[in-house]
């Protein structure tokens, strides 16, 4: 909502066809309920991880998963958004003990242990950072093409596997 007005909710349903078969991180519906745009989440680490986007074509592999989950869903847009966002507090709570335990601190107001607990903090939380800055958006095009031949390699491995099936069966027989 805050970024551009829409709410979205996280996508609970799997999609499957003759093909493939996924979930989905949100599915737009138009307003007779039809699925018209799928957005996939990418949770980055870290600042760096997320800047490491920038200027860069999108990733293949979050591509082709995108367009397997509109063939899915019939959804003609797509969109790979890269987003930081602050790590909950359990795994920030987990990587403190962590840090404790290794350091082995005689109490928690030691100096060092305390420097090490501030880097982790602010390499794990981001809320100083506006949210605007913390995502990175890669819009994806159906593309009929590649739906169709993502199909005719399903159906590929599907001989190859049948014939790996058959070879292996006539080998222990032998």
């Amino acid at each position: 909502m805050r970024l551009d007005g829409q709410r979205y909710l996280k996508n609970e349903e799997l999609f499957s066809n003759d093909f493939i078969m996924g979930t989905p991180d949100i599915v737009v519906r138009d307003e007779a309920g039809n699925p018209n745009k799928i957005i996939d989440i990418k949770s980055s680490w870290d600042g760096a991880s997320l800047l490491a986007n920038l200027g860069q074509p999108l990733n293949s592999n979050y591509f082709y998963q995108v367009q397997g989950y509109m063939a899915l869903t019939g959804a003609t847009e797509g969109e790979i958004a890269y987003c930081l966002v602050s790590m909950p507090d359990e795994i920030i709570n987990s990587e403190k003990k962590r840090i404790y335990y290794l350091m082995n601190p005689a109490t928690e107001d030691n100096a060092d242990y305390k420097k090490a607990i501030e880097r982790l903090e602010n390499n794990m939380t981001f809320s100083d950072i506006p949210e605007t800055e913390r995502i990175i958006r890669f819009k994806v095009q159906r593309d009929d093409q590649v739906i169709e031949n993502m199909y005719q390699k399903v159906q590929q491995c599907r001989l190859w596997l049948a014939e790996f099936e058959e070879m292996h069966t006539k080998i222990n027989t032998i």
